[in-house]
């Protein structure tokens, strides 16, 4: 493996500081996973560890789950940036799904959905298909699963998740329960509930991620 905390950590993509996450929990670590694509030999180590990771398991015994056949998709938008990378590499096909911006109308208020769907011709490419999802950062997992619905919801099975880091050991949460999961960085990061964020009562201020520098 090439990818290490402190790899990205020395280069600025690991950030310490108090950061509300996109989950609403709190951490002391972001990773901005954007600046990945500011160091070309850092992104081409996480490309060659996640290529490493489908060459060795699609040998392992009983284990159908990466064949020639897979289809490679990812969230968006860094999942599925690094998602397009493995297939072109990989020669195999990807199909990336969309986040739904459709309005709906709840108890007289307008909604904008916050599901990701595959259409554009994806959705029949992945029906009967297995498929390998490829994301950045793991936390709730609530992108990999709406990644997943998406899927099944065109008949395809998800067979694996390959992620960069997934920062806990949660489970991951409802149809992605026995789903392997690999990770190329296993190292844990703390992260609370708001109402329990040693940070807050510290009285650190918390910090915009995306302006985390």
């Amino acid at each position: 493996m090439r990818t290490t905390k402190q790899s990205l950590q020395s280069n600025g993509i690991v950030k310490k500081g108090h950061f509300q996450l996109v989950s609403g929990l709190h951490s002391e670590y972001y990773v901005q996973k954007d600046l990945i694509f500011r160091h070309p030999l850092i992104l081409a180590g996480i490309i060659e560890d996640i290529n490493e990771i489908i060459d060795i398991e699609r040998y392992l015994p009983n284990s159908a789950v990466f064949t020639a056949a897979a289809v490679i998709t990812g969230p968006p938008t860094v999942g599925a940036y690094l998602a397009a990378m493995i297939a072109s590499r990989r020669c195999s096909q990807f199909a990336p799904p969309e986040k739904d911006r459709t309005t709906y109308i709840v108890h007289n208020m307008e909604v904008v959905g916050d599901r990701m769907i595959f259409r554009r011709g994806h959705d029949k490419l992945i029906k009967d298909r297995r498929l390998i999802v490829i994301e950045d950062i793991i936390t709730t997992g609530s992108s990999v699963l709406k990644v997943a619905k998406s899927a099944h919801a065109c008949g395809a099975t998800i067979d694996s998740i390959i992620c960069l880091w997934k920062r806990n050991k949660r489970a991951l949460p409802g149809i992605l329960e026995k789903v392997p999961i690999y990770s190329l960085i296993d190292t844990i990061i703390r992260d609370y509930e708001p109402s329990e964020c040693p940070l807050c009562a510290k009285g650190i201020p918390i910090m915009d991620p995306k302006k985390a520098g």
